[in-house]
């Protein structure tokens, strides 16, 4: 047996994980990643505890586990934390902290942020799409093109929960004398 997954702080969520049926080697994984998380938070290992534990749907459970080791002014890893608090809704507090981080790092947490603020809070979702739209814009190659178009896609869906679609004013105050 690997020592982290014996790490008194995950116990709980190991064992938890494994009263409802999840496969062994999947709690393996995802037991790993969550003790490395808490020595070396990083946007990798985030992102691979998310799509784990998104894969065993578990994830508002898990989220809820992270936040306190993340949710640390001090911590060295201020974009794990702004996804940390964006992924338990504080919205509000993410935001913050993405207030402070650098330009490249800032588009990148936002598109996280913003997939986690989508369902709910559209008005948070949207200006982050946007600003990574815009920051793609001037990138070339088929990558940077497939990433627009997922963006559009992102904002698009926005659109049809009720946001004005992307390029196109709000017409919902239009004073038609018609």
């Amino acid at each position: 047996t690997h020592p982290t997954l014996l790490d008194t702080r995950f116990g709980h969520v190991r064992r938890w994980l494994g009263q409802h049926g999840h496969d062994e080697w999947k709690l393996d994984e995802l037991a790993y990643a969550l003790a490395h998380l808490r020595s070396n938070p990083t946007i990798g290992t985030w992102r691979e505890i998310r799509s784990e534990a998104t894969q065993l749907g578990l994830w508002n459970m898990v989220a809820l586990q992270l936040l306190p080791l993340v949710d640390d002014e001090r911590g060295k890893s201020q974009p794990v934390r702004a996804r940390a608090l964006a992924a338990v809704g504080r919205f509000d507090d993410a935001l913050s902290v993405l207030q402070t981080l650098a330009d490249g790092t800032r588009t990148s947490a936002g598109r996280d942020i913003a997939r986690d603020a989508a369902s709910t809070r559209p008005d948070i979702a949207r200006p982050l799409l946007e600003a990574a739209l815009r920051k793609l814009e001037a990138k070339k190659g088929v990558a940077a093109r497939q990433e627009r178009e997922e963006l559009i896609a992102e904002i698009a869906a926005l659109s049809v929960a009720g946001e004005a679609p992307i390029g196109r004013p709000d017409m919902s105050d239009s004073r038609d004398p018609s």
